[in-house]
């Protein structure tokens, strides 16, 4: 570190601390959170689409299929927050609710502002229904 700051005016840039605010906001990183094989519907990111644009664009006839096959996807991304400070979840851990598998977690970071793990996790709908 100092010979990089010496030689070079090298700084840290703070990219874990946008990676965890970036959780904290709930924001999706695409090829991290979610890829090419999750529906943008249960990402929860259809309202991107701008089902009126000239031309159209790549996938949208399966993007209104996805909407128009059920008002709720089988899976939906979500934001869970760990109540306890000490455990921490990262990637691929299974998420359990009630001692029941709910989903997993896809990726996950400590919280910094909210004092926690934060994590977005795909939850599977036709199990446990989330608490508000």
């Amino acid at each position: 570190m100092e010979a990089g700051e010496k030689n070079h005016g090298l700084v840290h840039a703070g990219l874990k601390a946008l990676a965890s605010l970036r959780l904290e906001k709930g924001y999706r990183d695409y090829g991290h959170d979610m890829d090419d094989t999750d529906e943008l519907v249960s990402t929860g990111l259809a309202f991107t689409c701008d089902f009126e644009k000239e031309g159209g664009f790549v996938g949208k006839g399966a993007v209104r299929r996805h909407k128009a096959a059920a008002k709720i996807p089988s899976k939906r991304m979500v934001q869970v927050l760990i109540d306890d400070a000490e455990p921490m979840l990262f990637h691929s851990e299974v998420l359990q609710r009630n001692d029941k598998v709910v989903g997993d977690i896809q990726t996950g970071s400590f919280g910094h502002t909210l004092g926690a793990s934060v994590d977005l996790a795909l939850w599977n709908r036709w199990t446990v229904p989330p608490s508000h």
